[in-house]
């Protein structure tokens, strides 16, 4: 790819490994070779495809599956989207990691977005 076409791309919907129905969106909380931040441009993704869940995964969070039962980890100290009183933050500098659970109201177009607590 050239220069200019690591710049320009969008976020498409693709079928993943099948383990988990919806959409999701890794490093959730940091700016994209596009030069978007991700947590906007999958905003945009995720209300193209309205009905779906979503889970938005800050750089230093996972979500670890066991069965039917998930925890949510994230290292201290780096930063996320979650400021200091546990709601989203697009300053990742200003925040912790976390995982957050999206989705968007078919009637309005809001961006549900409920933060998944750490276990």
């Amino acid at each position: 790819m050239t220069p200019k076409e690591m710049d320009s791309w969008a976020y498409i919907r693709v079928p993943g490994i099948g383990i988990l129905p919806g959409l999701a969106c890794p490093h959730y909380d940091v700016t994209g070779s596009n030069g978007v931040l991700r947590s906007a441009d999958f905003t945009d993704l995720l209300r193209r495809h309205s009905g779906e869940y979503a889970v938005g995964i800050d750089n230093w969070a996972a979500v670890i599956i066991d069965g039917d039962q998930f925890s949510v980890v994230s290292r201290k100290g780096k930063p996320g989207s979650v400021d200091e009183n546990e709601n989203f933050t697009a300053n990742h500098t200003l925040g912790h990691p976390g995982v957050w659970k999206l989705e968007v109201n078919t009637s309005t177009g809001d961006l549900q977005r409920t933060l998944e607590h750490v276990q």
